[in-house]
């Protein structure tokens, strides 16, 4: 009887971790990929941010450089 019962409680043991492994890796997953999406987040507006503020500078350079091309000219 002691040996069934050991057994049941071992296999009971590795149910439970089983259980308890799944739900830790379900959750890493679930803050990782926040994690994530926010770290894509910052990178996209961070270089859009650039991208928005460095268009009035390419601008400028571009009739800078046409006004340079039609006085040469």
């Amino acid at each position: 009887m002691g040996i069934l019962l050991t057994i049941l409680f071992v296999i009971l043991f590795f149910k439970l971790t089983g259980l308890f492994f799944r739900v830790c890796g379900k959750l890493l997953g679930i803050v990782l990929s926040l994690f994530g999406y926010a770290l894509i987040g910052m990178l996209a507006i961070a270089i859009l941010g650039v991208a928005v503020n460095a268009i009035p500078i390419l601008a400028l350079v571009c009739i800078g450089a046409i006004i340079v091309a039609a006085v040469k000219n």
